[in-house]
C-alpha cells in the first residue's frame, strides 16, 4: 500500500485518468491509460500489451536493472617471433665483435674456456644480447675435438658433473644452455639425463641445437621438466654467402610455425649478411626476440 500511496500522485500529474470504480471487484483490474511510456522507463511490465496505452496496476512490479552485458575482448593472436644464437662464441675475436653493432636482441652462446669467453659474454649483456652457456659435447668422429670442457659418455658420471658445474660457473649470469657438437652426446640417454638434472638445479632452460636428428636432448628436458627448444636451421652451413637464403626458410618457417630459432657462426661477412636481412623480419611483422622467449 506504501508504493501505491506514493505512485498514485505521480499519476495524477503526469497522465489523466478515469475515475476509479467505486467497486471494481475481485476479478478486475484498476487499469490507468496513458501511464505506459513512463513507467516502461523504470519498470518491467509483466502482461502488458505493447501500444495499448494502458498498465495492469495490479501486476505492476518493480524490477532490478542490470547494466547490458560486456563481451570479453577476444584474445590478441601472437605476433611471430624468431630467435637468433650466435654459437661459438669465446675464441675468435674480430668476427664476433661485428656482431655488437646490430640492433636486434641477439642469444650469445659462448663456449667454455675460451681466451675471450667471459670478455665477449660481457660485452653481450652491456649491448642486451641474452648469453647462455655454448657446452661441449662428445662427437661422433673423434677427430672432431670440441675443445676444453667436453662432456663424454664414457667418463663417470661424478666426472661430467664437475666438469658441466665448472663450466657453468665459468660464464657468469648464463640464462641457458645449448650443446656445441654432440652428435654422440646426445644420442647418450644417460648423459643427457644427468645434464637435465644439472640444469634444472640450476634454473637453466635447454636449446637442443639437432646437430643430429636422433638427438634425445629435448626428450631429456621434457622428462626432468626443463625449458627446452629445438633449432630450426643452421643459417650457416652452406657458407656465408647462403646466410641470405637460409634466413629467408627461417622467415617462412616462422611464419609456418609462429616461432623459429636459427644458429650462426662468427665467420667474416656473416654479421653485415644478417644485418642486411633484419628490415625483411620487420616487414614481415616478425620480432626478434632473445631465445628464453621460445623455451617451453
Amino acid at each position: 500500500m506504501l508504493f501505491l500511496n506514493l505512485l498514485l500522485p505521480l499519476v495524477t500529474y503526469y497522465a489523466p485518468v478515469t475515475p476509479l470504480p467505486v467497486d471494481p471487484g475481485p476479478d478486475r483490474e484498476t487499469v490507468f491509460p496513458g501511464y505506459t511510456t513512463f513507467a516502461a522507463s523504470c519498470l518491467i511490465l509483466p502482461g502488458g500489451e505493447p501500444g495499448t496505452g494502458s498498465f495492469s496496476l495490479t501486476r505492476l512490479l518493480p524490477v532490478r536493472r542490470f547494466p547490458p552485458r560486456q563481451e570479453l575482448p577476444l584474445s590478441l593472436p601472437r605476433k611471430t617471433r624468431v630467435a637468433l644464437i650466435l654459437d661459438d662464441v669465446g675464441f675468435v675475436r674480430e668476427p664476433v665483435e661485428a656482431f655488437f653493432s646490430i640492433k636486434a636482441p641477439l642469444t650469445f652462446a659462448v663456449l667454455p674456456w675460451g681466451e675471450y669467453s667471459q670478455h665477449h659474454a660481457e660485452k653481450a649483456k652491456r649491448h642486451g644480447f641474452e648469453v647462455i652457456l655454448h657446452l661441449p659435447l662428445e662427437p661422433l668422429d673423434p677427430e672432431h675435438a670440441p675443445g676444453p670442457g667436453t662432456l663424454y659418455g664414457d667418463a663417470s658420471p661424478e666426472e661430467n658433473r664437475r666438469r658441466l658445474r665448472a663450466n657453468i660457473r665459468s660464464i657468469p649470469g648464463i640464462a641457458g644452455v645449448n650443446n656445441h657438437m654432440g652428435s654422440k652426446g646426445t644420442q647418450d640417454p644417460a648423459l643427457m639425463r644427468l645434464v637435465m638434472e644439472e640444469l634444472k638445479a640450476e634454473g637453466l632452460f635447454f636449446v637442443d641445437s639437432f646437430t643430429i636428428e636422433r638427438s634425445v636432448g629435448l626428450q631429456a628436458a621434457r622428462e626432468l621438466g626443463v625449458p627446452a627448444a629445438g633449432r630450426d636451421l643452421f643459417l650457416d652451413h652452406y657458407g656465408t654467402e647462403d646466410i641470405p637464403r637460409q634466413l629467408e626458410k627461417l622467415l617462412e618457417t616462422a611464419l609456418e610455425k609462429g616461432n623459429a630459432i636459427g644458429i650462426l657462426h662468427p665467420r667474416p661477412g656473416a654479421a653485415e649478411a644478417l644485418a642486411g636481412f633484419l628490415p625483411c623480419f620487420q616487414a614481415a611483422g616478425v620480432e626478434i626476440v632473445p631465445v628464453s622467449e621460445l623455451v617451453e
